[in-house]
């Protein structure tokens, strides 16, 4: 988004990305067919994309964001892992699986040592399966009994932005 924030600052997006410094270069329709339309540059960051030639599995998907480099889970493990991000940089991820509860199956459990929580298949129907916490900072929903335009958004906002152990997170309804 352009701006950087203080460590654990909440602050409050607008519907627009702000203008970012450099701006954003993208791949043209002529570039290789596994990146055409992509993200370039971000500034002066480069973004790179691993190719069919590489891997087929994860032709298109990033693999690098600057000196930034991702590592995808493979064809060989667990068929809800398969092409999920394993690392960015020195962050691993985990994900839940169905042994854990069926409704958070595949979903984000771990980014580096933060953990993320979900609301159960058994909660409000209005908030149920969203995002409960992310580490010790936890999130509302308005419930099913609210007024219908409001069920199941966040009450802090249209979005939000958390910066938790090093890892920005951006909420949005």
């Amino acid at each position: 988004m352009g701006y950087r924030a203080n460590n654990n600052a909440v602050q409050q997006l607008s519907g627009q990305a702000c203008a970012i410094h450099g701006g954003v270069e993208y791949f043209s329709p002529a570039d290789n067919e596994d990146v055409k339309g992509k993200v370039k540059y971000i500034g002066r960051t480069a973004v790179t994309y691993l190719s069919s030639g590489e891997s087929e599995l994860f032709k298109g998907k990033v693999k690098s964001i600057g000196s930034i480099y991702f590592d995808y889970y493979d064809a060989f493990s667990d068929s809800f892992l398969k092409g999920k991000i394993k690392n960015a940089g020195m962050y691993s991820f985990s994900y839940y699986t169905a042994f854990d509860n069926e409704a958070y199956n595949g979903r984000i459990k771990n980014a580096g040592t933060t953990l993320l929580t979900y609301y159960a298949g058994y909660e409000d129907k209005a908030y149920r399966g969203k995002l409960k916490s992310i580490d010790n900072i936890n999130f509302n929903y308005y419930s099913s009994f609210d007024r219908r335009e409001y069920q199941g958004s966040l009450k802090g906002g249209y979005q939000m932005q958390y910066l938790i152990n090093g890892i920005k997170y951006y909420l949005r309804n």
